[in-house]
């Protein structure tokens, strides 16, 4: 009776434990669905603003990605002045 108890609850844990796997598909499936829905929302975006200021989507995103590339230029640059004018106080003898 005790090896039957035993069965069982194992059972029981092996399908709690498939149960929560399935679980964990799932919130990545909606996960995926939520980006998938975030991105055309975006693309939409940038079609009806294309529209509002009379240039082709391709060439708003074409605008958005050297705006990006500028930005992310720009944040490498400062990262390194910043780092270099650390070092340079770093170096300085105050005392």
């Amino acid at each position: 009776m005790d090896a039957y108890i035993r069965e069982l609850r194992l059972e029981k844990e092996i399908q709690k434990q498939k149960l929560l796997a399935d679980v964990e598909v799932m919130k990545h499936g909606i996960s995926t669905i939520e980006s998938g829905i975030h991105a055309f929302q975006t693309v939409m975006d940038i079609v009806r603003k294309s529209g509002e200021a009379g240039i082709s989507p391709k060439e708003r995103v074409k605008n958005m990605a050297i705006n990006m590339g500028i930005d992310f230029i720009s944040e490498i640059l400062t990262q390194k002045m910043n780092a270099s004018a650390a070092e340079t106080a770093e170096g300085d003898p105050k005392e």
